[in-house]
């Protein structure tokens, strides 16, 4: 194999003994390998060509001997492109978290349904080519009015199931492969000023408690609405001032214990979460405890009416919240190793652009500075 700069050509190349004389010949191969402009993209397609040839070889067939190429190379399982979707999305439930696999399969399922209208669904899956993502992807984008980080969240999933059909030897070649995504803005979450607090407050009191006890889990317990939704009972250990989380539901995958504050305890009192069945969600759709969990939606749809009354923006969602109390102790002087260990970053890196991003306030004037006047 012959990688190097993106101005020379790249090949992979093999020795195959010549049955007439009995000495091996060199062969290189090019395989469109070259019209990819990226190096990320043209070392994956190297690689598949790598794959396609060595399955070839699998077959028997020899550069002296005349075989049909195209015939060998192309794999045709009994699955058609649907039953492969299947197939791929039964492999990914096997490890993925619930919330991942739910929002894989729901992509999985739009694709499907542009298969079915277009009468693509009895392709082979080797039958789906770049052409037909794109014409998917922009569909999304014009059609369904989708966001470009949408429609790049698409294609990342969509390379993600082709891929697996490679590994199941469905296909030989990602029909994603070579696709770029399309340039997107980064909407931060914007952090609330002291007065917006106080309305929120207000309004929570007069007409959402529950929601309002959601939200001082995300202030006062520095927790992502996810793992609130997802927090048992038994999890909450007052006598040990600590909540613990477990892993499968923290986003760095490792178990993590917040301290209940001074703050939060008599909130937590007034839950009187003894008086259920510690295998109980703390949240449910019934406002109270129960034995079946609610979604992050469901208080994202609450909070949504909140924001529609009080006239908040899009980027004022109700995780800022958390980016609105980590900001108010910055600028309080609390000491940035006590703020990692609320915030559960596991890096110094991660910690310091997860702080800077917070950082929303007009940088200070400094008029008395300068000593040259125009």
């Amino acid at each position: 194999m012959h990688t190097g700069s993106l101005s020379q050509r790249w090949y992979i190349s093999y020795n195959f003994r010549n049955p007439s004389t009995g000495k091996f010949e060199r062969y290189r191969e090019y395989g469109g390998i070259n019209r990819f402009d990226t190096e990320k993209s043209r070392s994956a397609a190297i690689r598949q060509l790598m794959f396609a040839r060595q399955r070839l070889l699998e077959t028997g067939w020899s550069p002296f001997e005349q075989f049909d190429v195209e015939k060998i190379l192309t794999i045709k399982p009994e699955l058609n492109v649907i039953e492969s979707i299947d197939r791929v999305m039964q492999t990914k439930k096997l490890y993925l978290k619930h919330r991942s696999y739910q929002s894989l399969r729901n992509r999985a399922e739009l694709f499907k349904k542009y298969l079915v209208d277009n009468d693509f669904k009895d392709f082979k899956p080797d039958g789906i080519k770049r052409k037909h993502i794109l014409e998917f992807l922009d569909l999304r984008v014009n059609d369904h009015a989708n966001s470009n980080r949408t429609r790049n969240n698409f294609l990342i999933d969509l390379k993600a199931i082709f891929s697996k059909m490679i590994e199941l030897e469905f296909i030989i070649v990602n029909p994603c492969q070579g696709i770029k995504k399309v340039p997107c803005c980064s909407q931060k979450n914007k952090a609330f000023t002291n007065e917006e607090v106080s309305k929120i407050n207000e309004w929570l009191s007069k007409n959402d408690t529950n929601l309002q006890m959601f939200c001082r889990f995300i202030c006062y317990g520095f927790m992502r609405p996810i793992e609130i939704t997802k927090l048992r009972i038994r999890d909450i250990k007052m006598e040990q001032g600590m909540i613990d989380l477990p892993a499968e539901i923290v986003k760095t995958n490792v178990e993590q214990s917040k301290p209940i504050l001074n703050i939060f305890r008599k909130h937590l009192e007034v839950m009187e979460l003894n008086k259920y069945p510690e295998h109980y969600f703390v949240f449910s759709s019934k406002g109270v405890p129960d034995e079946r969990p609610t979604t992050r939606d469901f208080f994202s749809e609450k909070f949504k009416k909140l924001k529609d009354d009080l006239g908040f923006s899009l980027n004022h969602t109700m995780y800022a919240l958390r980016h609105t109390v980590l900001s108010d102790l910055m600028r309080n002087g609390v000491d940035p190793v006590i703020l990692k260990q609320y915030t559960g970053h596991k890096t110094w890196g991660g910690f310091d652009a997860y702080i800077r991003s917070l950082n929303n306030d007009l940088p200070k004037d400094v008029s008395e500075k300068f000593s040259i006047s125009i």
